[in-house]
């Protein structure tokens, strides 16, 4: 496990880049890394929790716990020794929504990046942002085939609800193989080395923005909007593709 700490300083400056962002719906959230690192796989799949870390004591918390060992009877032992060591903190940064009780410890703002105590936070009129750590798990993989083995155990465990292969969730439908604390709006991503598709999955583009060692991202179908604003405030954003699962992109 890497053990990461978070400026607040830094974070700040992301807020004052990002939040305007969110405030004008151009983003619905991003992402802030300490010394992001890269995956050097051909193919990668990244998702996305705050229940991947560990307790107190060092024990994996139930869902990354529940969730290495499905996906250790997936192939072979390099696989879950690669998804162990790239469990990495980050940053989460979001606009509130109603699609599931908050995680513990998070922070809460105004879309001005203004701090509201949680009982402040309960009845506060407007919208409200929500800032608290959480993990990225990316799991290195070889081959086209791999990552849809994948995929298949992540759309079995990782939903709250029912998910087809076509990205498709049934709302109406509790998954009875969910693991402890599965989202209904969980995030999954991929890295590939061509314009290759997976079947559930949409074109997103990644906008990162920089300062010394972090790194602030966020995922976005609509990326001109998001590059003239940030070009504005003099940044100078790097675009990467990806793919994203529907149910996020949806949301």
């Amino acid at each position: 496990m890497h053990n990461t700490e978070f400026d607040k300083t830094v974070l700040d400056q992301f807020g004052k880049v990002f939040f305007p962002a969110i405030a004008n719906r151009l983003i619905s959230g991003y992402n802030v890394y300490h010394e992001a690192q890269k995956l050097t796989a051909e193919y990668a799949i990244n998702y996305l929790h705050s229940d991947l870390g560990t307790d107190g004591k060092g024990k994996p918390k139930p869902h990354r716990e529940e969730l290495v060992d499905k996906l250790k009877k997936f192939g072979p032992a390099c696989i879950t020794e690669k998804i162990i060591d790239t469990i990495v903190q980050r940053m989460a940064t979001y606009k509130r929504g109603d699609w599931e009780n908050d995680p513990e410890g998070v922070r809460y703002f105004t879309l001005d990046r203004q701090e509201l105590k949680i009982d402040d936070a309960k009845d506060y009129p407007g919208p409200i942002v929500v800032e608290g750590l959480q993990y990225d798990l990316g799991i290195a993989l070889e081959t086209a085939s791999e990552v849809r083995c994948v995929i298949d155990v992540l759309n079995k465990y990782v939903y709250a609800q029912i998910v087809d292969k076509d990205g498709r969730v049934h709302k109406e439908q509790e998954n009875p193989d969910a693991i402890a604390n599965a989202w209904r709006v969980p995030l999954i991503t991929i890295t590939r080395p061509s314009n290759e598709d997976f079947a559930g999955f949409l074109v997103v583009s990644k906008i990162s923005v920089f300062r010394p060692h972090y790194e602030g991202s966020t995922l976005t179908t609509h990326p001109v909007p998001l590059e003239e604003y940030l070009h504005s405030q003099k940044e100078e954003p790097r675009i990467s593709r990806k793919l994203a699962n529907k149910v996020f992109t949806g949301y």
